[in-house]
């Protein structure tokens, strides 16, 4: 796979983990649940290093 093929796949797993993530939290505020709040922030941090790694390897791709 290609550099930009990875970043765009990258970048898009990343927006797809953001919506996961902000679904759980969602039903962690309707029943507060310590475990799931804290699954919710993970999923969402790890979204935004996903997509910063995706960016990253997008614009590598693009000078190279």
């Amino acid at each position: 796979m290609s550099g930009r093929k990875s970043g765009l796949f990258l970048i898009l797993a990343g927006i797809v983990l953001q919506i996961v993530g902000r679904l759980l939290l969602s039903q962690a505020k309707a029943a507060p649940n310590v475990i799931l709040s804290g699954l919710a922030a993970l999923i969402m941090f790890s979204s935004l290093v996903v997509i910063i790694f995706g960016l990253f390897r997008l614009l590598t791709a693009r000078s190279g």
